[in-house]
């Protein structure tokens, strides 16, 4: 499934209704890198640090 069909079913499903711009981005971050890397090999400094998230 690409990232942005993993996206949109967050969007349909209002995950991310009453969250700031600032808390999206971090939530966006971690979705991107937990799909590259998986949950386990991804660091919170790695989530902050995204940039193209």
């Amino acid at each position: 499934m690409s990232q942005q069909v993993s996206l949109k079913l967050f969007l349909d499903n209002h995950i991310f209704d009453g969250m700031t711009d600032k808390q999206i981005k971090i939530m966006v971050a971690a979705i991107r890198i937990f799909a590259e890397k998986g949950y386990a090999n991804t660091s919170t400094k790695e989530i902050a640090k995204c940039r193209r998230c």
